[in-house]
């Protein structure tokens, strides 16, 4: 049960990186993310 509760938090902590890095090249409005 310990593992599944693992792979949970991990899968959810990628995703709020994943925001995060949406988020930051969004107010930083990079050239290679074409807007």
């Amino acid at each position: 049960m310990g593992r599944k509760r693992y792979v949970l938090a991990l899968s959810v902590a990628v995703i709020l990186l994943l925001i995060w890095l949406e988020l930051a090249v969004g107010l930083v409005g990079s050239p290679w993310a074409g807007s």
